[in-house]
């Protein structure tokens, strides 16, 4: 480790000098108001429009999260120049930096410098966002050394969640606090202001989003809140404390089942178990409190689960079992392997059969692949053929239409005639264009898995081997995943919708981050988390948990570990990121807290 450069240190850092970093962990995740976003020509055809996108959950927080990282960093230059605060920079810094660099070398890289900079719609993780996300591992490790300031990190966060509780319990009821008129007058612009009472988002009802962009990333703040809301029912002995603690740790938990994010259940309750057992010898001291509130928190969502949302938990483990299955739905299922479009002529490759559709002189022709014709039945406009090989295919011609309505096997299909050609309709409307990329071996059959996340990890993962140092550039994963997959998409997704929905996230956090800024800056994360969660365990250990320290410390550890947990499944999001990285350096600087306690017991 390095020396310190000075002596002395003339100030004792309390609250006031980590504001921009309460206000990170506090308001940032609140943040909602819409903005009307210029789209670049990509995204415009990704979202099969033109002009603008209204975003109301990411523009403001990234905008607000940039201006609040640089202030925290103008404070921390400004005392070190003035030699107020002693500090101790070493390795880890040095790998914060190279971060950096990697991320601006990605910008660099990348095809659309406007996204890189300012992120891609609705995400909004540009260079300054993911810069800002070391910043806050940085600030954490050479910033909090009181327990004031660990104290306030903790409040702001319970009122910030209690928030989120509020906002999610009136969608929850169904008396959702955004379509109110007084709500919608606050996020709307006044040249938006006409819109007053149109204003909807499409989420189920009774489903909890928040403030948190999607039902998904509000399981992942939970995850990271739960831990903390636990340990601090066993801080204090006071029952007034416990009882407001316990009351707090129980609306955690119904935002996190209101939410019915599987991901955040699945990282979740080991993080609990896990907690319970560490805990287990203050529990036994404290007996008759930890059988109250076992009793309190069991008969509430018992209550929860049988009157006011029937079978919630049911629903969440059959969901669970099926949604994470490691088989696909249907292992027998034909699948449709690869489609291609020459002109007048449509090839499709399946497991199973292939078949050939050309159009020529006014009539379609059926045929295989190498060129025998097929029979057909013609009844009015439906066209069935004759060979019982290809049972499964049906067509209707749709001539006012142009089109052929193509039904196969599991799905169904419109073959578009265009004065080019055959055409299919995609992402960005009805094109000719098929993509049909390399996919990931292991996941081959397991399209299906988690909610068709199957099949988007299969077709990312490979994208990795062309980002090993250097990432396609900040939120550029959109533009390189194959939106013209239609053979997977007619392979994993249901319905005509969801078969033209753009992909904009990975669902999985790890590739997400290595195929933006590289595997190698994937790495330095995962370095920092490790190095983090080494010490921190160790030091938990040693410490007994008789402190508030530590008690913060293993809430913090847990959480984080939930995170990475439930990143498998979701992805890194400015709702949310912010608060992880902080609360990684918040970690950070709760270890050096407890290495100093722990040497003098």
């Amino acid at each position: 480790m390095a020396k310190k450069r000075y002596r002395h240190q003339k100030i004792t850092l309390t609250w006031v000098h980590i504001l921009p970093l309460l206000f990170i962990v506090g308001v940032v995740p609140l943040l909602v108001f819409a903005k009307a976003v210029p789209l670049t020509d990509y995204e415009a055809w990704l979202f099969y429009q033109t002009g603008f996108r209204l975003d109301f959950f990411s523009y403001y927080k990234s905008l607000y999260f940039v201006l609040a990282w640089l202030t925290q960093g103008a404070i921390m230059v400004y005392l070190w120049r003035s030699k107020l605060v002693d500090f101790e920079f070493d390795w880890m810094d040095a790998l914060i930096g190279v971060y950096s660099i990697l991320v601006i070398a990605s910008a660099l890289r990348a095809q659309d410098s406007t996204v890189a900079w300012r992120g891609f719609v609705e995400l909004h993780q540009g260079v300054m966002v993911l810069i800002g996300y070391g910043m806050l591992v940085f600030f954490g490790r050479h910033l909090l050394r009181s327990k004031v300031q660990i104290q306030a990190i903790i409040i702001v966060l319970v009122v910030s969640s209690m928030v989120v509780f509020g906002i999610g319990l009136s969608q929850f009821l169904e008396r959702d606090w955004f379509q109110t008129t007084i709500a919608q007058y606050i996020m709307l612009p006044p040249v938006l202001h006409e819109r007053i009472g149109e204003l909807k988002f499409t989420f189920t009802r009774g489903q909890i989003y928040a403030t948190m962009y999607n039902t998904n990333f509000v399981g992942s703040y939970m995850v990271l809140i739960i831990p903390l809301a636990f340990v601090l029912v066993l801080y204090h002995r006071k029952f007034k404390f416990f009882a407001l603690t316990t009351i707090y740790f129980i609306a955690m938990v119904v935002i996190l089942l209101g939410s019915r994010s599987r991901a955040g259940f699945f990282g979740t309750v080991p993080v609990l178990v896990f907690l319970v057992l560490v805990t287990s010898p203050l529990w036994i001291k404290r007996l008759k409190d930890f059988a109250l509130f076992l009793l309190v928190v069991g008969g509430f969502v018992y209550g929860l689960n049988h009157f006011v949302d029937e079978n919630i938990l049911t629903r969440f483990t059959n969901n669970i079992l099926d949604e994470f299955a490691i088989e696909d739905y249907d292992p027998d299922r034909v699948k449709f392997e690869k489609l291609t479009i020459d002109g007048h002529a449509l090839e499709i490759f399946t497991n199973d059969q292939d078949l050939r559709i050309r159009y020529d002189v006014n009539q379609f022709i059926f045929e295989t692949i190498d060129g025998r014709r097929i029979g057909t039945n013609r009844d009015g406009n439906t066209i069935t053929l004759v060979n019982p090989l290809y049972d499964e295919f049906k067509f209707i011609v749709q001539a006012s239409e142009h089109r052929l309505h193509v039904y196969a096997y599991h799905t169904d299909f419109y073959l578009y005639f265009i004065e080019e050609g055959f055409a299919l309709v995609g992402v960005g409307g009805v094109e000719q264009r098929i993509d049909n990329p390399l996919r990931f071996s292991l996941l081959e059959g397991r399209e299906q898995m988690a909610s068709s996340r199957g099949r988007i990890w299969s077709l990312a993962i490979p994208l990795l081997r062309n980002s090993v140092i250097i990432g396609y550039g900040p939120d550029h994963l959109p533009h390189h995943y194959p939106q013209r997959d239609f053979a997977g998409r007619f392979n994993s997704s249901a319905t005509a919708s969801s078969r033209i929905t753009a992909h904009i996230l990975a669902h999985n956090m790890y590739v997400q981050i290595a195929v933006n800024t590289g595997v190698l800056s994937l790495i330095l994360i995962l370095t920092w988390i490790v190095v983090y969660l080494v010490n921190a365990f160790k030091l938990i250990l040693k410490s007994r948990l008789n402190s508030f320290e530590s008690l913060i410390s293993l809430g913090v550890f847990s959480g984080i570990i939930g995170y990475l947990i439930a990143g498998v499944f979701n992805d890194q999001i400015i709702s949310v990121a912010p608060v992880f990285y902080a609360f990684l350096g918040f970690g950070y600087g709760l270890n050096t807290r407890l290495k100093q306690q722990v040497q003098n017991i």
